[in-house]
């Protein structure tokens, strides 16, 4: 789970907040996603419950190629963690 862009942890999570418009994305284990604008007041308590769309979107496939070849690519998956490799 992500809030304002910033790793939060994996729910359930009760986290506080400064008042004021939040942005939330929560990411299952299996690629489904999605990402919900709140706004808190002052002394409020807000509870959520996210449901994930119901599908995933099916497999992807993403190339990387560097000029000139042999670049190091680092990326990140909220199920995988960060993972190290060369560009072609």
């Amino acid at each position: 789970m992500r809030i304002d862009d910033n790793d939060a942890g994996r729910t359930p999570i009760t986290v506080r907040l400064l008042p004021g418009p939040h942005t939330l994305a929560v990411t299952g284990a299996d690629g489904r996603s999605t990402e919900q604008q709140i706004d808190l007041k002052r002394g409020k308590k807000l509870d959520l419950a996210v449901s994930l769309p119901r599908d995933a979107g099916g497999p992807a496939t993403l190339s990387i190629h560097s000029d000139p070849p042999g670049a190091n690519v680092l990326w990140t998956t909220p199920w995988s963690g960060a993972r190290r490799t060369r560009a072609s």
